[in-house]
């Protein structure tokens, strides 16, 4: 049987790299007791570039107390998230990281908390497994 071409779980990877990097919960989608400020990061789709490479978007959420505190969380995280291509996450390689467009202020209407949101799209190369 032919050998399988997988890719890496963008959105695990991009919340393993930026909970490294904040001092604050980076989680896959909003907790039921909130804390005050955290991140959320959430699968949106993609594309696949080639055969071997796979273009994963994803959008992210900054949330915090107040408009402007929020605001600078998301700045913080759009920059850690250009910074992102090259990095090596438990063994993982990101091999590009795009930030499609700057953080947009759309609080959360349910629970009325200030919440920045952005679109990014993270590249990785596939890896070889056996079925």
């Amino acid at each position: 049987m032919a050998e399988l071409l997988e890719f890496p779980n963008a959105a695990v990877w991009l919340i393993r790299y930026l909970d490294a990097a904040l001092d604050i919960p980076v989680v896959g989608e909003v907790p039921s007791t909130r804390p005050a400020s955290f991140v959320v990061v959430e699968n949106a789709g993609g594309s696949s570039d080639s055969p071997v490479t796979d273009s994963a978007q994803l959008l992210v959420g900054s949330w915090d107390v107040s408009n402007p505190k929020a605001e600078r969380l998301a700045s913080k995280v759009r920059a850690l998230i250009r910074a992102a291509a090259g990095v090596t996450v438990q063994g993982e390689y990101c091999k590009a990281a795009d930030v499609s467009n700057r953080p947009v202020y759309i609080p959360d209407p349910d629970a009325r908390v200030p919440r920045y949101r952005e679109t990014v799209t993270l590249r990785f190369r596939g890896y070889v497994t056996n079925p």
